[in-house]
């Protein structure tokens, strides 16, 4: 087992705890709406990102990290980021991409970031971007190949997208034409992929129950699918 991860439920273990219940946490050191969350291979919490709840859509590159019941900084992002997508990878990167960006938020983002939890550091995407702008995008891996289904955009919350981009592991480079669109528009969406390989999109703006799933397709020799 992984020392730190080892040391994060030793430290967890003592903690209260109300089984099927929820109980207070501790907060963010700053207020946060718009971030990414995910748990680290490392057994801490990383909130990404996001813009102030009450200091208007300014993105913020601050990340935390929460390691048994405390928040602390880790290192920022390069590029302030809100409504993007987080996403861990099996080497333990954590990736920040799209989102909006800009000094007042209104800026398409489609540069992506990497987090080098051993080196505390980002790191940006070599190479072009995503092949679009798109903000409330879902996203979701298995095993190295990343997915990032819908979104919008546009600001106005209007053009929700098809699109359907996936990052081969091994050229580092997003592809927007191997696989099919999805078979309807959406923002602020869901994503998930089952046991099976099959990759869901779930709900959109208005809809939360509409889902979809595709025929598998064989990506980079792991069977994947929209």
């Amino acid at each position: 087992m992984r020392p730190m991860l080892l040391a994060t439920m030793l430290m967890l273990a003592g903690a209260p705890e109300i089984l099927g219940a929820w109980i207070g946490g501790p907060p963010l050191p700053q207020q946060r709406s718009g971030l990414g969350a995910v748990l680290g291979q490392d057994g801490r919490i990383y909130a990404v990102g996001g813009h102030e709840v009450n200091g208007g859509a300014r993105p913020r590159d601050s990340v935390y990290a929460l390691l048994g019941n405390v928040w602390s900084a880790v290192t920022s992002l390069n590029e302030a980021r809100t409504s993007h997508a987080v996403v861990i990878c099996p080497d333990g990167g954590i990736w920040a991409i799209g989102g909006l960006g800009g000094p007042t938020g209104d800026t398409l983002l489609s540069s992506c970031e990497r987090y080098h939890p051993s080196l505390n550091a980002w790191t940006n995407q070599f190479g072009p971007g995503l092949p679009g702008l798109v903000l409330h995008a879902a996203v979701c891996r298995q095993d190295g190949v990343i997915w990032v289904l819908g979104g919008y955009r546009s600001l106005d919350f209007k053009t929700p997208s098809k699109e359907v981009f996936v990052r081969d592991p091994v050229t580092g480079l997003w592809d927007s034409t191997r696989n099919p669109p999805v078979l309807e528009a959406r923002g602020a969406l869901g994503a998930a992929i089952d046991w099976r390989g099959r990759v869901y999109a779930i709900g959109r703006n208005g809809d939360g129950g509409l889902s979809e799933g595709a025929i598998p397709t064989q990506v980079h020799g792991s069977t994947s699918s929209l």
